[in-house]
């Protein structure tokens, strides 16, 4: 890789690292994350409860934090990649720019999602305590770290999507929010209402298969639900639970939705410069 290859993606990676929000970010992150480590030491000092009870209580909070922090970090960087563009007036200059309109979706949308995954990295050393207290299983280990970084795909591709088409950064950090949201609430929202069915058992099934494609998009099946041991699945996290398909199924379905949300995306590049040739270049650059 060099700098001629990729030199959107460089200016991207260069441009989260130099902002002060990047580091105050991840300063409370891993400060929480501490926090909870020394918590769960102490109470192992100070407790006769087993160390793998223990070991297992950190990975959950682990896990359960770094989904929606990660996810939303991962979203709202990408939900600016193009609106900001537009904001700053370059657009048009990236537009007559020599790389190609696929290549410069693909390196808009890697600049977020290598950052998050830097967040991801940072975790090893809390989450190896995990190992040391016992409690949690590799195979577990790497299926949530799968799991995570397939999450932050589809947040970063959800926040370029909205990024496209928002006539503001306002507006995009709102819908971008707003999309993440439903993708976690209405989920969860679901799996209780199916344990506790408040309108009667027969709506049951109907609201779940009417929502099931929503909630397998969602982590909530393949990060929190497995993680709290209520969903058990096989060798290859096939379904068996009949509204949640964890593991490679959810895998699957958050790749074909990333590919699709790209192929979208660099359709409508490809489009805006075709727009744009039939403007004279001298022209574009006296707006500037």
């Amino acid at each position: 890789m060099t700098n001629f290859q990729f030199p959107i993606l460089q200016r991207e990676i260069q441009g989260v690292l130099r902002r002060k929000m990047t580091f105050f970010f991840a300063f409370v992150f891993y400060a929480i994350l501490g926090l909870a480590a020394v918590y769960f030491f102490a109470a192992l000092q100070h407790s006769h409860t087993n160390r793998g009870a223990l070991g297992r209580g950190l990975f959950i909070y682990v896990i359960v934090l770094g989904y929606p922090c990660v996810g939303v970090y991962a979203a709202l960087f990408s939900s600016s990649l193009l609106v900001a563009e537009r904001e700053k007036k370059t657009l048009d200059i990236l537009l007559t720019s020599p790389v190609h309109g696929s290549s410069v979706i693909l390196q808009k949308v890697l600049a977020p999602i290598l950052t998050a995954c830097l967040l991801v990295f940072g975790l090893i050393p809390i989450l190896s305590l995990c190992f040391m207290l016992g409690g949690v299983s590799p195979t577990e280990f790497l299926h949530q770290f799968i799991s995570l970084a397939v999450w932050i795909a589809t947040c970063v591709m959800i926040g370029a999507w909205v990024s496209a088409k928002a006539k503001s950064s306002a507006k995009a950090i709102g819908l971008t929010l707003g999309a993440l949201t439903l993708l976690i609430v209405i989920p969860a929202l679901t799996f209780f209402y199916s344990m506790v069915p408040l309108f009667g058992p027969r709506n049951v099934g109907v609201i779940i298969w009417i929502l099931a494609p929503l909630f397998w998009i969602s982590p909530l099946g393949n990060g929190f639900l497995v993680t709290f041991d209520f969903i058990h699945a096989g060798p290859l996290f096939l379904p068996n639970h009949y509204f949640s398909p964890p593991g490679a199924m959810n895998w699957i379905l958050n790749g074909l939705l990333q590919l699709f949300i790209l192929m979208r995306l660099s359709h409508v590049w490809n489009r805006s410069m075709e727009r744009k040739v039939k403007v004279p270049l001298v022209t574009r650059l006296k707006r500037y």
